[in-house]
């Protein structure tokens, strides 16, 4: 059968008889014509998975070694598949034709995730906010599917309620459970029979602590950091720069794409 704009389909009709082989070819040449007046990709060849293996691949031509606008980092694009692994599961790893899109059963995903399905969902997540960014995924791929003509609508999701920012932020110590912190660290870095190499990876793991906690600096942040991002504080005296000094924090090394400097009591960590 010829398909206007999308060539030719060949399959077998699965029919004993003429008749019944005719029924099924006029069946599928009525749903092609019903697609291409709606706009809509009639070719069927592939089904819901295989295009997320395209999006996929679409996406990762957006990988950018840092955050740079209408680009992703290789660490959103592995979060992307972990979520679309999710969509997988939330269908049984059975994957469906798009025109079969069962829009209702969609709309459910955010309570299915929030509930313990012991075979495909054995671990709910730990707080609404995770979903909210599954869904983010999750329709952003359904929204490229609409774009190249496969659904005829973007599908919709039941609310997800977020937890406050007040009950949902990372926990801060107190002046008085910092020094604890420290202290143990410390101890924990010049412990006993250690090999020189143990005792050198865990002054390392000290210090950085000590300087990601004074110079308000990320992980990733640290790790990144080169001898010629730090420099002297001129606006110091010779004595204070002792203690003090400055760190430039490049826009491709930060979370937000944008350079800072610290001023940091850090000197003699480095």
């Amino acid at each position: 059968m010829s398909i206007p704009g999308e060539g030719e389909e060949r399959k077998s009709t699965k029919q004993k008889t003429k008749e019944d082989a005719w029924r099924v070819a006029r069946g599928r040449k009525l749903e092609v014509m019903m697609r291409q007046k709606q706009g809509l990709k009639a070719n069927r060849v592939k089904k819901l998975f295989d295009f997320i293996d395209d999006y996929l691949e679409e996406e990762s031509k957006r990988v950018a070694t840092s955050n740079k606008p209408g680009e992703i980092t290789a660490e959103t694009f592995r979060v992307k598949s972990h979520h679309l692994k999710l969509l997988k599961k939330f269908y049984h790893d059975r994957s469906i034709r798009c025109e079969d899109l069962n829009y209702p059963k969609l709309y459910q995903y955010p309570t299915w995730r929030s509930n313990i399905d012991d075979l495909w969902n054995p671990t709910p997540p730990k707080t609404q906010h995770t979903i909210k960014s599954e869904l983010t995924t999750i329709k952003a791929y359904f929204a490229y599917l609409f774009r190249l003509g496969y659904i005829p609508r973007n599908p919709d999701f039941a609310k997800v309620k977020s937890e406050s920012l007040r009950n949902n932020r990372r926990d801060y110590l107190n002046p008085r459970q910092y020094q604890q912190t420290i202290n143990t660290i410390r101890s924990w870095s010049r412990s006993k029979n250690l090999t020189p190499s143990q005792e050198y990876k865990r002054q390392v793991v000290y210090q950085a602590i000590l300087i990601m906690s004074n110079a308000v600096c990320r992980i990733g942040e640290l790790k990144q950091l080169r001898w010629m991002d730090l420099e002297p504080n001129t606006n110091l005296s010779k004595e204070d720069q002792k203690i003090g000094h400055l760190i430039r924090v490049r826009a491709e090394e930060t979370k937000v794409g944008e350079s800072r400097t610290i001023s940091s009591p850090t000197t003699k960590h480095f």
